[in-house]
């Protein structure tokens, strides 16, 4: 279960709506967006021998979306209720909550390849269009009409590759990372094209005795732009890098984890737009071996 607190958007606006849905000028003003989110994500894997594993991943995912105008003191109250209204059809108070896309993956497992005691894993595989999706917001948008942007799905079936390689340098510590990417190939039915998103992460873990070892590390996730009908997302687009702190512990065939990620730099790659920075993750994970 993965939990994120403040992540942060908003933008310039110049425009209002009158009561009969008219878009009007008015002076520039802020639209203040927040986010939480928790995902809970399900996975079972397989090993179909000592070298060829098989995974399923069925996210879920819950959004609670806060938002608000920062209108000049010089409006008038005729003014600020036609941001409010013209706010209000581009992001509302309220809690986006369903199944994402599900991931199918298959690969190789193996120990020892370059030294005693490392391993690797490599999967790839296919995500699965299941997560709920949304009609072009900026068509919408530019009549006046209410709309949502965030998708819990991609409506896509997206090619998917997963590598992460450990290796011991010490008898207490291993060296660890790993490289994950998801990469849509066109769009789907309303016209939507999801951005690549690859996360890549390096760290050491250590055992810390009676069974509990603690990792740091680092982390960057870079996602690229998303696409309407062929045009570039305003919304899209961000590096984010963040220092990973957790601890894990194991107790025979139930393993615990428990991580925060911390994001100390982060670039949103567009000149204007409502993208989001995000703010403190915090992830909780219960594995059981069968």
């Amino acid at each position: 279960m993965a939990h994120g607190i403040d992540y942060d958007g908003g933008h310039d606006e110049d425009h209002g709506l009158t009561e009969d849905g008219t878009l009007i000028h008015v002076p520039t003003h802020q639209h203040e967006v927040s986010m939480d989110l928790t995902e809970v994500q399900l996975s079972a894997e397989h090993a179909f021998s000592d070298r060829w594993i098989g995974a399923i991943r069925i996210p879920f995912s819950n959004r609670t979306q806060d938002t608000g105008i920062v209108a000049p003191e010089t409006a008038s109250q005729e003014e600020i209720e036609a941001m409010i209204r013209n706010g209000d059809i581009h992001h509302r108070d309220e809690t986006f909550r369903g199944i994402g896309d599900p991931k199918l993956l298959f690969g190789v497992q193996r120990s020892g390849s370059l030294r005693e005691g490392d391993y690797f894993t490599g999967l790839v595989g296919l995500s699965l269009p299941f997560g709920k999706t949304e009609e072009d917001p900026w068509i919408a948008g530019a009549h006046g009409e209410e709309h949502t942007h965030p998708q819990l799905g991609n409506g896509t079936v997206d090619p998917l590759a997963q590598l992460r390689y450990g290796a011991p340098v010490h008898s207490r510590v291993s060296l660890i990372g790993g490289v994950q990417a998801r990469l849509p190939l066109y769009e789907n039915s309303k016209t939507y094209r999801g951005p690549l998103d690859m996360r890549i992460d390096a760290g050491a873990i250590t055992n810390l005795g009676r069974s509990i070892t603690g990792v740091v590390g680092y982390d960057l996730l870079v996602q690229g732009y998303s696409y309407w009908n062929g045009e570039r997302d305003q919304n899209s687009g961000i590096l984010s890098h963040s220092v990973r702190i957790g601890f894990g512990s194991s107790v025979g065939p139930i393993g615990l984890q428990l991580s925060g990620f911390f994001p100390f730099y982060q670039d949103l790659l567009q000149a204007e737009g409502d993208g989001f920075e995000q703010g403190p993750t915090f992830l909780l994970s219960l594995a059981r071996s069968l």
